[in-house]
């Protein structure tokens, strides 16, 4: 019984041992997947407000593109969505 207790705790303790990964995902509107051309824009976008990322890449069609920070999620998201709207 003991055993079965710290197998259920070490499972559900696991996501505390993976780091925060701050991201914004950009996907197409109704369903429609997003664009090598929406992401080009989006690299744009980022690279003119001078906010550094992690990655950006179209995965499954969604951007994704990951930050450091949570500050820096946040800056990239307003600056996005001013330029994609939503």
């Amino acid at each position: 019984m003991l055993v079965v207790v710290i197998i259920v705790g070490l499972l559900y303790a696991l996501p505390n041992l993976y780091g925060e990964d701050p991201a914004v995902q950009i996907t197409g509107v109704r369903g429609v997947a997003a664009s090598e051309q929406t992401l080009i824009q989006v690299q744009k976008t980022l690279q003119e407000e001078k906010i550094p990322a992690k990655s950006v890449a179209l995965e499954e069609g969604a951007i994704l593109a990951r930050f450091d920070t949570t500050d820096t999620q946040l800056r990239a998201r307003e600056a996005l969505m001013s330029v994609l709207g939503g």
